[in-house]
């Protein structure tokens, strides 16, 4: 058999040129040129040919085929027209590598010819449909909601400014301009059990971009939306930024009046949700969980509302588990002015103005902490403001063996000091500091009032006397009868409080050698009365004076012994051994000529006893530039 031999020289040239103005669209067929040899001769004469379109360079089944009988060849040369989305199917050009085999006279020749770049061309021609619509017809009907789909990533949509370097670059922008109804600026939908609703990328390194940008112009719309329906985990709107100074979720509202929000967040249907949850995971840094700021005059940086009328709820609940943290640290940093390291407020008839609460087991923790640098300013302040039931300005509780329920300490070293300071109005009839239990005191115990002389510039002390024993005394004077005697009787509770009477007598004008106690208080009468329950009638108790003049006038003092139902159940201990926290250290170490760290409140982590640190510097108010405004 004669050797054939075809190759090509041109593989594929478009059929039609594109005039200045088409009036007509594109066909698919396209030239094909090609020479055969015959013998190593030019060919010439009339050959049937046979074109078959691959995938493959070898073997496999062809995509089509188109016979072209009587095709004639002069001096080798031929010139064929095939049909792209005829014969080879109105597929078979869709961007993927292709071979074309050519059979003359029954027998295919090899190598397959190997279809080069031009031939693509042809996929263009359906660049201006979409899902097989022309792109004014899908205009026409656009599915709600749009759904596009593909490969992952399902779909891009690419801003020209956000591939530049313009300042103001969005990735993907969504906007509702209806001015009521429920709008969204953007909706977007994920089945997948990992995927996201809306998943936004803004790559450019600087410059105000926006992952996600949203807005709506309605009264109730929402600029961005997010709902998680799972009835167990899953975020209605989920935000991450791996940026040293970014925000995972921003939200700003620049209206100059009304109730704005910067960001919402509400937790309808679950016993346990939260409405807003802010979480800062880093070991290190000051980070917060969640940071508010507000530039008003009368603003609140943060501002929780627990609008339940029953319940144990919390406008604000803060909670920190390190061995040296707080539970709640408010700080006040203007120099001067009424201001509050923390205010808090209860309405309730039981409530509490603050209730703070440390979890840790160890180290220095606070279930409040409060601190304020102002000339004028509380570290915290509680105000339980109703007029009736049982409320308390602040209420503090510790269950620990060596705890304090409420401390106070000034670590000022000069001035009229106060570590705790209770006032109560003189109108009513109260108490500015009460101790349900004992009351102790490391210094004197005085009265001070405003000195009669002169009540501008000065105090009066007067101080309580010190004993061993717990005392009460009663005085009083007497006139002695014809006798020179007097019974004196003493107030009807005395036997129920009281036990070992002790007396003093002196005589009033004149001497009085012969007076003395003739019959003393009864034994009997004191025992009775230990014995006597609250609503048993105390036997009197009374003592006999004689031996004094005529008409002559006695001072009389009687001190007694406590002996009521708290004395006698806890005594009243003259020596006790230090506990296990106290042992070793000195309530006034100075006085000894010791150092302040073997003082027993010595903790140079406690705010007030050693110097604060200087707190880092607030984050800067961002510096955005919108669409609505700026700031």
């Amino acid at each position: 058999m004669t050797k054939l031999q075809v190759s090509a020289i041109a593989s594929m040239l478009l059929a039609i040129v594109v005039p200045a103005t088409a009036q007509t669209p594109l066909g698919t067929a396209f030239a094909y040129q090609g020479q055969l040899m015959e013998g190593g001769a030019p060919a010439s004469g009339t050959y049937n040919l046979q074109f078959r379109l691959y995938d493959v360079p070898t073997g496999g089944a062809p995509l089509g085929s188109q016979s072209l009988p009587g095709t004639p060849v002069a001096n080798g040369l031929f010139s064929v027209q095939l049909n792209g989305s005829g014969e080879f199917g109105g597929n078979a050009f869709n961007g993927e590598e292709r071979w074309l085999e050519v059979e003359v006279n029954g027998t295919p020749l090899v190598p397959r010819q190997e279809l080069t770049a031009t031939p693509y061309a042809l996929f263009s021609l359906n660049a201006d449909k979409l899902d097989g619509l022309d792109s004014t017809a899908f205009l026409q009907s656009i599915p709600v909601p749009l759904t596009l789909s593909g490969t992952n990533p399902a779909s891009h949509i690419i801003s020209g400014a956000n591939a530049s370097t313009d300042a103001l670059s969005v990735g993907v922008h969504g906007r509702s301009t209806a001015t009521s109804g429920e709008t969204y600026g953007g909706y977007f939908q994920s089945d997948s059990t990992q995927g996201r609703g809306v998943r936004g990328e803004s790559t450019a390194a600087s410059g105000n971009t926006s992952g996600v940008y949203g807005r709506s112009d309605s009264t109730s719309g929402r600029g961005v939306f997010g709902t998680a329906n799972n009835s167990t985990t899953g975020a209605g709107v989920w935000g991450e930024s791996g940026a040293t100074s970014g925000r995972a979720v921003y939200g700003w509202a620049w209206g100059n009046s009304g109730t704005t929000t910067g960001v919402y967040g509400v937790s309808t249907g679950s016993p346990d949700g939260r409405g807003v949850f802010g979480s800062a995971s880093a070991s290190t840094g000051t980070t917060y969980g969640v940071f508010g700021q507000s530039d008003s005059t009368t603003g609140r940086g943060v501002y929780g509302l627990a609008s339940a009328p029953s319940g144990s709820t919390h406008g604000g609940r803060f909670e920190n588990q390190s061995s040296s943290g707080g539970g709640v640290y408010g700080k006040a940093s203007a120099p001067s002015g009424l201001t509050f390291g923390g205010q808090f407020q209860s309405n309730s008839t039981s409530g509490r103005g603050v209730d703070g609460f440390a979890a840790g087991a160890t180290g220095t923790t606070f279930g409040v902490h409060g601190q304020s640098n102002s000339t004028n300013g509380r570290g915290v302040y509680g105000f339980a403001m109703a007029g009736t039931g049982t409320t308390y300005g602040v209420y503090g509780q510790s269950e620990s063996t060596s705890g304090y329920g409420v401390y106070g300490l000034n670590g000022a070293s000069s001035g009229t000091i106060y570590g705790v300071r209770g006032y109560a109005s003189t109108a009513a009839s109260g108490y500015a500091v009460y101790a349900a239990g004992d009351m102790g005191a490391s210094g004197t115990k005085p009265f001070r009032i405003d000195h009669p002389d002169d009540p501008e510039n000065k105090y009066l002390l007067h101080y309580a006397a010190e004993s061993p024993e717990v005392i009460n005394f009663y005085s009083g004077k007497a006139t002695l009868d014809g006798a020179g005697q007097a019974v004196v009787e003493l107030p009807h509770y005395f036997a129920k409080i009281n036990t070992d009477p002790r007396y003093t007598l002196t005589a009033v004008g004149a001497p009085m050698p012969m007076l003395h106690v003739a019959e003393e208080i009864s034994e009997d009468a004191l025992q009775a009365g230990e014995q006597a329950g609250p609503g048993d009638a105390p036997p009197t108790c009374w003592f006999r004076i004689a031996g004094g003049v005529a008409g002559g006038k006695v001072s009389w003092r009687v001190e007694a012994l406590r002996n009521d139902l708290r004395v006698r159940l806890h005594g009243a201990p003259v020596e006790r051994e230090k506990g296990e926290f106290e042992r070793g250290k000195y309530q006034h170490p100075e006085y000894y000529g010791l150092g302040p760290e073997m003082g027993m409140d010595y903790q140079p982590e406690r705010p007030g006893v050693a110097q604060r640190e200087p707190e880092p510097a607030s984050p800067p108010a961002p510096e955005e530039t919108e669409q609505t405004g700026q700031r």
